[in-house]
């Protein structure tokens, strides 16, 4: 059976089609036997099928309000997180935390570089000097920069001190040199004083870090554990009247 093209012309449309595999034949099932006048209603159609809004069509004015709608709800959920009570604490912690870094790193640096006097919370200035090298240090120029610091101290006229040198410790990064300074109020009646008050100084040597570096200075009083450094905290007389005090009590309780 030979196969019969057909004449009526074939309209696609988003009408199924089907095909006949023995005639060979196309069918539209919204195609109709056709005129003359048919064929120019059928055009006729297929313009206004090519002008008819596509399937899943968006307006574009309406799909811009949906983007800036979309764009204002996402803005709107930015400004909520940001208001959050949970990270407004949060970042106000890390602000603290950061400023107390950048103290530290500053207090360091002035220690590195030796710089003169710092001034506490309550506006006083704190006594520093210019530490010795690494490179260049001796025992009696620790000792005599011992001396110097001192110095910048406020105490009264009435104490004497002496300083000795004890020990020198090796540890595996560095080597410490330990110093202690008595101190005592002589009088005209008791020219030999019935108890000292001790201060202790450590200077550090790094075996580590460069040899120009300055020596790190540390030191305590007698009785107490609290590391002091120079340049951060302000020397007390009553420090040393608290540790004398107490001695004498302690002796006037003991009987032999």
């Amino acid at each position: 059976m030979g196969c019969t093209p057909s004449r009526a012309t074939a309209v696609y449309t988003q009408d199924k089609v089907c095909r006949d595999p023995d005639t060979c034949s196309t069918f539209v099932s919204s195609l109709k036997p056709s005129s003359t006048g048919e064929r120019a209603s059928q055009k006729e159609q297929i313009c206004k099928a090519e002008t008819k809004t596509p399937f899943l069509n968006v307006p574009r004015n309406d799909f811009r309000k949906c983007n800036r709608g979309a764009l204002g709800r996402g803005e709107q959920l930015r400004e909520t997180v940001i208001m959050d009570p949970f990270t407004e604490q949060l970042k106000q912690l890390a602000e603290i935390i950061i400023s107390n870094v950048l103290q530290n790193a500053k207090k360091y640096l002035k220690d590195l570089l030796g710089e003169e006097g710092t001034e506490d919370e309550g506006g006083y200035q704190i006594g520093n000097i210019q530490w010795i090298a690494c490179k260049d240090f001796t025992v009696t120029t620790g000792a005599k920069q011992i001396e110097e610091y001192i110095s910048t101290w406020e105490f009264s006229n009435c104490w004497l001190h002496c300083l000795d040198y004890l020990q020198e410790e090796e540890l595996e990064y560095h080597i410490h040199h330990h110093y202690r300074v008595r101190w005592s109020i002589p009088t005209r009646r008791k020219p030999i004083p019935r108890a000292t008050a001790s201060t202790y100084f450590i200077i550090e040597i790094s075996k580590v870090k460069p040899p120009i570096f300055p020596v790190q200075v540390s030191f305590f009083f007698e009785s107490n554990r609290l590391l002091h450094r120079p340049g951060e905290s302000r020397f007390r007389e009553k420090w040393l009247k608290d540790i004398i005090e107490s001695k004498i009590l302690l002796m006037d309780q003991v009987t032999f």
